[in-house]
């Protein structure tokens, strides 16, 4: 028997049958949906830190730990409305936003849905799936 691979997830719909566990935003925390290696990973938080060391700030940090070249705190993340700011934690290897670097450049927009990438080879899309109070995103890509 073949182990099933979670798909990505592509609209509201999956999302309301309950494909991603813990999806309800407690007050003051958005919903983030994070697509890495083609599964969806939720995170409730308005600033996150993505890296390989493990902390309460940082939610993807033990899958994160199969890319080498991600630094420990490779950039933190802020929740903005609907989209997010990126800043480059001082990585060692750069972090580009839709194939842009913007390592030393400050804080740098992302749009929800757009592609973040790690270091050369670690590739996310992130989500805004749910504001605090408001209903969940419609149209995934």
């Amino acid at each position: 028997m073949t182990a099933s691979v979670p798909q990505p997830i592509r609209n509201a719909e999956q999302l309301r049958a309950g494909s991603v566990p813990g999806l309800e935003a407690p007050p003051g925390g958005a919903t983030v949906l994070i697509e890495l290696d083609g599964s969806p990973v939720s995170v409730t938080a308005t600033v996150f830190v993505l890296g390989r060391q493990p902390g309460p700030d940082s939610p993807l940090a033990d899958r994160l730990a199969n890319y080498p070249n991600v630094s420990r705190r490779h950039a933190r993340i802020t929740v903005v409305g609907d989209h997010f700011q990126v800043e480059d934690d001082s990585s060692l290897n750069n972090t580009f936003v839709n194939g842009v670097p913007i390592k030393g450049e400050g804080p740098h927009p992302l749009e929800s849905r757009g592609i973040l990438r790690l270091a050369r080879n670690c590739h996310l899309t992130l989500t805004v799936a749910q504001l605090p109070g408001k209903p969940i995103v419609q149209g995934f890509a």
